[in-house]
């Protein structure tokens, strides 16, 4: 079984609220971002530009469904949108809140990788708990 990288491994103050954003992310100082819980690891968040994380938001509202799956996208915008902090740029960093650094399970790393649509932040021990072997 061997690793694949998954991202770089970076650093967070000990007082675990700045977080250093990857220089090719395109974003820049004063930008707004939306971080929130990753819906498909509850255990990671995810970072949005505000325009991505709109269709996100319209994506969950846009879908016609049963009324069983309608009660399960209610619950999943519950916690996606009821998490969403937007945060500013400042000097490549934004602050994460204790409550989302818990949730996460954050403590003095993180590590980040980067999608199309979104900047995944997530502790390590997460990573390194997903079977992650070469195919």
């Amino acid at each position: 079984m061997q690793a694949k990288n998954l991202g770089q491994r970076i650093s967070v103050k000990i007082c675990y609220r700045k977080l250093s954003l990857p220089s090719d992310s395109g974003l820049t100082n004063g930008d707004v971002v939306v971080l929130t819980t990753y819906l498909y690891a509850p255990s990671c968040l995810a970072l949005y530009t505000k325009e991505q994380f709109s269709k996100v938001i319209d994506a969950l509202h846009g879908t016609n469904m049963s009324e069983s799956l309608a009660s399960k996208i209610e619950s999943i915008r519950r916690v996606v949108i009821g998490s969403a902090l937007e945060c500013v740029v400042e000097n490549g960093k934004i602050t994460i809140p204790p409550y989302l650094m818990e949730q996460a399970g954050l403590q003095s790393e993180a590590i980040w990788t980067q999608h199309d649509n979104r900047i995944e932040i997530c502790s390590p021990e997460y990573i390194h708990s997903q079977d992650i072997s070469a195919s």
